[in-house]
């Protein structure tokens, strides 16, 4: 799997990356 996409949204706390098969995977900053 090779991403060909990233975006953060406006406050950078979600972070989500895709690939060319259609996946797309969101990412959610843990507080400390």
């Amino acid at each position: 799997d090779i991403i060909s996409c990233v975006e953060f949204n406006h406050d950078g706390d979600l972070l989500a990356t895709g690939d060319k098969g259609g996946r797309v995977v969101i990412f959610q900053r843990d507080p400390i």
